[in-house]
This record gives structure tokens, C-alpha cells and sequence, in this order.
């Protein structure tokens, strides 16, 4: 294992990788959880892998997507003090990044999917019921509209919205 954390320590060192923290708010807690890992450069991920131009399965096209996202928030929040985490509870509830702007939390969902209606993912439910955050936002490949539940506003945007949008 220690191994393991000196080649991600020295892939970050290079900008080759990016760690995310959990998100929580006791500090004991998050330092105690792992964190997930994203690449800077797909490209490189993908030609490590030997699938470089030739994603063709559910999971590559999933992770790239989401990576993908990962690197346009990244870039999007750059000049700003906001920090990304991610969020995942005992019962397995995860959410794929949570945006800290200050005392705003933002949750953000990835789903490289096409829907036909909003579907809600059941993290934001539990997600909404413990920090009360005023939006929440679902990645996906098509569908542009929001819905309500509670207080919370639940923005459903492409990729490309993604880039437009003031988070």
C-alpha cells in the first residue's frame, strides 16, 4: 500500500492526477476516508489503458464522461476559492462531486445517460435532508429542465450547459 500512495503522490506531483476528499463537515471524518482519484488527461489515462480512440464499453464511456466533468469544473472554479469533493455514505449513497463554494454546497451528479423525464438520483435525497443545499445538478446527455423537491431547486443540464453555467 505504500507504494501504491507514492505513485499517486508522485502522479499529482506531476499533474497527472487530481485526489478528491470526501466531503463531510467533521474534519475527523473526512480525514479518515479515502479519496478517489481523477486523471488531468484523458488522452493518457485512455493510452495507459490501451483503449486510446476506442472507447466502446458502458464503464470507459461513463468514467471518461465524468471525468470529463470533473475537468470542466475544475477549470471553471480555478480563479475562485471553491474546492470539489465527492460524497459517499456508509449504505453505499454517493454523490460524484460536491462543489464548496464558501458556506454554499453544491451537488453534482454525472449520468452518461439520455432521459426522456427527470429522474432524480436517490443520493440527493439524503444528500438534500443533511445540508439543505439550494440546488443540485444532474450531468447528463440531453435533458435541460429542473424540478423542485423541498427547498432545492434540481437542474438538469447537458455537458455544454455545463460550461456556461455560474455555479
Amino acid at each position: 500500500m505504500p507504494t501504491l500512495k507514492n505513485y499517486i503522490w508522485y502522479a499529482e506531483q506531476t499533474y497527472v492526477l487530481q485526489r478528491l476528499t470526501p466531503y463531510f463537515r467533521n474534519i475527523r471524518s473526512e480525514i479518515s476516508k479515502s479519496p478517489t482519484v481523477y486523471f488531468s488527461d484523458l488522452g493518457l489515462r485512455n493510452y495507459m489503458l490501451g483503449i486510446f480512440g476506442n472507447l466502446t464499453r458502458p464503464d470507459d464511456i461513463g468514467f471518461a464522461f465524468q471525468n470529463l466533468v470533473f475537468l470542466i469544473l475544475k477549470e471553471r472554479l480555478r480563479l475562485t476559492n471553491a474546492k470539489i469533493h465527492y460524497w459517499r455514505t456508509k449504505s453505499g449513497a454517493e454523490i460524484d462531486f460536491v462543489v464548496e463554494t464558501g458556506r454554499d454546497i453544491v451537488p453534482v451528479e454525472v449520468k452518461y445517460s439520455e432521459y426522456i423525464k427527470p429522474l432524480i438520483p436517490r443520493a440527493f435525497d439524503g444528500f438534500i435532508e443533511k445540508y439543505n443545499p439550494k440546488k443540485c445538478i444532474v450531468i447528463n446527455r440531453n435533458l435541460k429542465t429542473s424540478v423542485k423537491r423541498k427547498d432545492c431547486e434540481i437542474l438538469f443540464l447537458t455537458i455544454w450547459d455545463l460550461l456556461a453555467l455560474e455555479i
